[in-house]
């Protein structure tokens, strides 16, 4: 309520006989009282007003909202909701007003956030408490399978963990290879190690039956740390296929095959990938795709170790099968000579490693000649076929 002065200047306002902290013109009464007006002019004489009384009407009381069911609506299904006012209601939907909908009672057949404004005659109100409806898509009698993710079949190296998922239901349990995984009862599932996983769902609060996931096959691919050995001048990997090789723990582009010559001394390691997918020789990664295993112990190769032909022939004497060693670090020709100075073979391009069928060939002392294709620098090895 707004009180009045006809007096621009000099109030001075009261309530219940107390003077109040304000000089205006008007007053804004919020609380009940005896409330006057004393002014006084410039002249110092004062004059008062009669007095107001003012009272305070408590308003409507604040009704509840009930509900009389569960307030998560299947389909065609519906609540009762019921205002402990029996008039001057207003019922709302999301603040929005309800055209006609005044009574005690309302049947929300919707999702919708409801509440109820009461009147009472003398204009004052109040506001009841919020009720959320909410609506389940997924109906009654419905059969709802769950589903898994990650879903399909999924390969992880072995120091990995793998979190699969559910979609929302209640009453999890997890199965493995078609067993019950004891405990497993939740929403989701640490998976640590190989297996073909699956989760069952049971019947939720609209009636809609549970049932069985896809399976998703998870595989954790193991790998051995390999080893390294020393042959000839060669190191050799215990591991068959997948290596890449180190110097002083410096990856060493290329040497990517399970025996490796060295060309000067160091600390030399060896990494294995399995699982691989591909090889990308022009980044002269392993493969994409797989897992590394740990390094190998290192082998230290040393001046002494590397004081060895640069050509290497054996067995020697040999019967059926030579094995030829080029130790330089690029490629060279290999020709083979008998006895009169003949060629008996010659090959271009030869690094690494080459294998000679000699059983046909007559016994006797054999030369083998390498030329770095480089340096033209040469070297001889004699070799005897038996």
């Amino acid at each position: 309520m707004l009180l009045n002065s006809t007096s621009a200047a000099g109030n001075v306002w009261l309530q219940n006989g107390v003077p109040l902290d304000s000089s205006n013109a008007s007053l804004v009464v919020t609380q009940a009282g005896s409330y006057r007006l004393v002014v006084t002019d410039p002249s110092g004489c004062r004059d008062s007003s009669a007095a107001v009384n003012i009272t305070s009407e408590p308003g409507p009381a604040a009704p509840q909202l009930t509900a009389d069911g569960p307030t998560e609506l299947c389909k065609g299904g519906s609540v009762g909701l019921l205002c402990s006012s029996d008039v001057g209601n207003q019922w709302f939907d999301n603040n929005v007003a309800m055209p006609g909908i005044t009574g005690s009672q309302f049947l929300a057949t919707t999702a919708g956030r409801y509440w109820v404004q009461v009147t009472d005659p003398q204009g004052c109100w109040a506001l009841s408490n919020a009720i959320s409806v909410s609506f389940n898509p997924t109906g009654g009698g419905d059969k709802v399978a769950p589903s898994v993710s990650p879903g399909g079949p999924l390969t992880f190296c072995g120091d990995t963990v793998v979190w699969l998922v559910s979609t929302p239901a209640i009453g999890f349990q997890w199965f493995d290879s078609g067993y019950a995984i004891p405990g497993a009862n939740s929403d989701s599932l640490l998976v640590t190690q190989s297996g073909s996983y699956s989760v069952a769902t049971g019947t939720t609060a609209c009636g809609s039956q549970g049932g069985m996931s896809a399976v998703v096959a998870i595989d954790f691919l193991g790998g051995t740390v390999p080893g390294i050995t020393m042959s000839n001048g060669i190191l050799y990997s215990s591991a068959d296929s997948g290596n890449q090789w180190y110097r002083n723990a410096q990856i060493i582009r290329g040497a990517t095959h399970p025996q490796f010559t060295p060309q000067e001394p160091g600390s030399y390691t060896v990494q294995v990938e399995f699982g691989v997918q591909s090889v990308d020789t022009s980044t002269f990664q392993i493969g994409v795709g797989g897992c590394y295993s740990q390094f190998s112990a290192p082998y230290v190769v040393t001046d002494s170790l590397l004081a060895t032909p640069q050509v290497l022939a054996y067995p020697n004497p040999v019967t059926t099968m030579l094995t030829v060693v080029n130790k330089r670090p690029g490629p060279v020709t290999l020709r083979i000579f008998d006895m009169m100075g003949r060629v008996r073979q010659q090959v271009q391009g030869v690094t690494g490693s080459i294998f000679l069928n000699v059983a046909t060939w007559a016994k006797g002392a054999y030369i083998v000649q390498t030329v770095d294709q480089a340096t033209q620098q040469t070297d001889k090895i004699v070799f005897i076929k038996m």
